[in-house]
């Protein structure tokens, strides 16, 4: 009978140098009224973080109550002059939300090819970076990835550098 006890470890651990390059500016959303209504309940107001799905109002329009929701995670950087009992008009601009998430993509030094190890949906980190990068699409030489962060001006400036990435642990 052998000795012989199989090890297999569940983690993988993966690093690569990478420079990434933000290629995209803020982005917003900008909530216009599809409809003409009367506030009922005002739930963001001007500086308060929101969720994708965070119901921003909630209106009576017609008899019907309906509400507004974040299609985007992000600050809300804009609200109307909306309270209780105000009304607004069809295609008036009720709310500007300022997206958290960024995207940029990791282009690899020579040599490193990560398309088979990369899943979609995969952290990344660096020491460079304060936030982790979550892989939306993974190339023979790049990788897009989004990051979320308060200030795009954090960013800036370490796009041509080299770093060192791995995946993190989240």
């Amino acid at each position: 009978m052998s000795n012989f006890i199989p090890f297999f470890s569940p983690y993988l651990a993966i690093t690569f140098s990478a420079s990434l390059d933000i290629n995209t500016p803020e982005l917003n959303e900008y909530l216009y009224s599809r409809q003409a209504g009367r506030v009922v309940e005002v739930y963001a107001n001007e500086s308060d973080i929101v969720n994708n799905g965070s119901p921003l109002i909630l209106f009576l329009s017609e008899g019907v109550q309906n509400f507004i929701y974040s299609s985007v995670d992000g600050k809300v950087i804009y609200r109307s002059e909306l309270s209780k009992g105000s009304s607004f008009k069809q295609g008036e601009l009720l709310f500007k939300i300022k997206n958290d998430e960024i995207y940029g993509i990791l282009e690899l030094s020579e040599g490193h090819m990560l398309k088979p190890v990369l899943a979609i949906g995969t952290s990344l980190c660096a020491e460079t970076y304060n936030s982790s990068l979550k892989v939306i699409k993974v190339n023979k030489k790049t990788i897009l990835v989004s990051i979320k962060t308060d200030s795009i001006e954090a960013l800036r400036g370490t796009g041509r550098d080299i770093h060192n990435f791995k995946i993190c642990n989240e």
